[in-house]
């Protein structure tokens, strides 16, 4: 079975945001085992959210046999648990967010594969897209 290809950015911005992150990349190396992360590194706040904490990030790339659907559920349940609601961004606070930028050969998210909180993870991971 061919596997799906998806490249994530995982970010926080709480006080704890080194763990949270490091301990995300566990999780899901020891789901997907044929995935691969770029070490966390921390990067200023981007956009309206500059005067936000700065974040800890890291990219990854998952070789899935779910689907879209299902992994980007999963991924929303995993900032759930880790206690993002809607209100963190009014409140500034990012407790983790994942998102997947890019899914197979088709990158879904453009302006994010531009900032450098995802290009420094791409860049360590030898990814040029």
């Amino acid at each position: 079975m061919t596997k799906n290809r998806a490249i994530i950015a995982i970010g926080a911005n709480i006080p704890e945001k080194e763990r949270v992150v490091n301990d995300t990349i566990i999780t899901l190396s020891e789901r997907y085992p044929d995935s691969r992360f770029s070490s966390a590194y921390i990067t200023p706040a981007v956009g309206s959210c500059v005067d936000n904490p700065p974040y800890c990030n890291a990219v990854g790339v998952l070789m899935v046999d779910a689907d879209y659907e299902t992994l980007h559920t999963l991924l929303k349940e995993m900032e759930l648990s880790a206690g993002r609601t809607p209100q963190s961004k009014f409140t500034g606070l990012i407790p983790l967010d994942i998102d997947i930028v890019a899914w197979n050969d088709t990158i879904l998210r453009p302006r994010d594969m531009q900032q450098v909180y995802v290009a420094i993870g791409l860049a360590e991971l030898g990814i040029n897209l």
